[in-house]
């Protein structure tokens, strides 16, 4: 159980029926969190109550929790790495009408189940944040500059990280987590997906900025380096070393763009890649 203590409990009945007892919010920043908390404790099943009023439709509101809660918060386990954890989700909801006080009326009570399909377990993330924490602590960089950790992280990675052509055609998957950074670290291979969120992850526990961002079949990461940002590539680089690298630490005149299809700059998030 992934409930903070914090959190308020609360029990519906109606009629001769019990819902249970879930927390309950009434506001989206409380509910944000708390979603993000169970994505990040890969809990695929989780139910809440939420009674406040709306100003736009259900099914809108909570698709916007989803988003909101997997927006870039320089948390390593959350932001990008947590938008790219899961193959898809749904919701479902009881409505119970003007049942529930709030704020001196009567308005309505939902009762929501989100379930998703994530490509791990708690304990693959377990190990994930125990296997970075062991790797760069032996890459010893705490004293380093941004631009020499990424380098640092890069290089481990393509070193040490193959492609999984076994997986590489997107209609034949045979093990969804290959798009994660647990397959990159305890198979040694991944797809781009599982790369980059592995460079995601890694980079931001030593306090490097990244986003992941991507077109239409492939992913890559923006690093902040020195108040700017630049293309990285790790997937494109497997294999190489420092001397041969081709997508490290790259401008928008460096050939990445075209290379990579960025043909609508909003590709880069909103961030303006250095020339």
């Amino acid at each position: 159980n992934n409930v903070s203590a914090d959190v308020e409990m609360y029990s519906f009945e109606s009629g001769m029926t019990n819902y249970g007892t879930y927390p309950i919010f009434h506001n989206s920043d409380d509910l944000t969190d708390y979603v993000m908390s169970e994505m990040i404790a890969r809990n695929s099943e989780f139910s809440f109550y939420f009674a406040a009023p709306f100003t736009e439709s259900p099914a809108a509101y909570f698709k916007t929790i989803i988003s909101d809660s997997v927006e870039h918060n320089g948390m390593p386990n959350s932001g990008d790495y947590l938008a790219k954890a899961y193959n898809n989700y749904y919701f479902s909801y009881k409505l119970f009408k003007n049942c529930y006080e709030y704020e001196g009326s009567y308005i309505d009570l939902y009762l929501m189940t989100f379930n998703f399909s994530f490509f791990t377990t708690a304990e693959d993330e377990s190990y994930v944040d125990s296997r970075i924490d062991e790797i760069i602590k032996s890459l010893n960089i705490s004293n380093k500059s941004d631009y020499e950790k990424a380098l640092a992280i890069y290089t481990w990675i393509t070193s040490n990280v193959s492609y999984d052509q076994a997986n590489a055609n997107p209609f034949a998957i045979n093990d969804n987590k290959t798009f994660t950074a647990y397959n990159a670290l305890y198979k040694k291979t991944a797809v781009c997906q599982g790369v980059a969120t592995l460079f995601y992850n890694m980079l931001l526990k030593v306090g490097v900025d990244n986003r992941i961002t991507n077109n239409s079949t492939h992913c890559w990461n923006l690093v902040k380096v020195d108040g700017s940002y630049y293309y990285c590539d790790p997937t494109w680089d497997l294999g190489f070393n420092p001397s041969n690298f081709q997508y490290f630490m790259c401008g928008r005149e460096s050939g990445f763009e075209s290379e990579h299809a960025i043909t609508d700059t909003s590709m880069n998030l909103g961030y303006s890649v250095v020339n």
